[in-house]
């Protein structure tokens, strides 16, 4: 009886002791770590330069007066084309060499015809800004400002030298036709002309933006005194059907 009183005691105080401790600790939560938000740098705009278109053209020898870049056509001459006293400007005088080096059978009195030239090595200039001319007598001017038009200003290296240098612009100003019409019992025929206005070569000329400027000059031109009759009559020329000579196509 005396062990089991024990027991039951022993048992009741481990009870208790059990009872009275201390409580198990409660379950810990585990922080869970936030995806950290990275700021993006996004670049300030900056502003572009978008350089202005220039100002392009070209010079050409306007031999024919038209004011416009065509064909030229004269006799073909070696004496004359070899007097040191009648130098020919050398753009010129290239083109012919390049006409006759391609035409082995051209021969003294033949008609020949050439492209106008451009003009090489001159100086055209827009205020401070300058520019020289190609071989084929091209120019670009820059164009700061963004101008629709502009007046150029050209020099010629030959300037100076007579036989060689250019002295006014042939400006075209645009087709003229002028009607068939009878005087005197002569019939005129139809007239297709142009209209140019001579400008002296040092007053420059005025070119547009994107425009096709062809600027004819020419080294000079030749009058003559009318007599009283000639200036009181209109004297015509009636032109007859072209007749070959040698070969060669004549007008009279």
């Amino acid at each position: 009886m005396k062990r089991i009183a024990l027991f039951l005691f022993v048992t009741m105080l481990v009870s208790a002791l059990t009872a009275c401790g201390p409580a198990p600790a409660a379950p810990t939560a585990t922080a869970t770590d936030k995806p950290t938000v990275t700021a993006t740098h996004t670049p300030s705009p900056t502003a572009t330069y978008t350089p202005m278109p220039p100002l392009e053209g070209r010079l050409f020898f306007d031999m024919n007066g038209s004011g416009l870049p065509d064909e030229a056509s004269f006799i073909y001459d070696t004496v004359r084309l070899a007097d040191p006293r009648q130098p020919l400007q050398s753009d010129l005088d290239k083109s012919i060499d390049d006409y006759v080096s391609a035409q082995p059978d051209l021969n003294n009195g033949d008609i020949m015809t050439i492209e106008e030239p451009g003009l090489s090595n001159y100086t055209v200039c827009v205020q401070a800004n300058c520019a020289q001319t190609d071989a084929e007598g091209n120019f670009s001017l820059p164009n700061p400002s963004g101008a629709s038009s502009a007046s150029i200003k050209i020099t010629d290296s030959n300037a100076g030298t007579p036989p060689l240098e250019m002295r006014y612009i042939n400006d075209w100003k645009g087709p003229v036709v002028i009607p068939a019409y009878e005087m005197d019992g002569v019939q005129v025929p139809e007239q297709h002309l142009n209209d140019t206005n001579i400008i002296p070569i040092e007053n420059g000329t005025f070119i547009k933006l994107g425009a096709d400027n062809n600027v004819g000059l020419m080294q000079g031109f030749r009058t003559y005194t009318l007599p009283t009759e000639a200036v009181m009559n209109v004297v015509c020329i009636k032109r007859s059907k072209p007749h070959s000579e040698n070969g060669v196509s004549r007008t009279h």
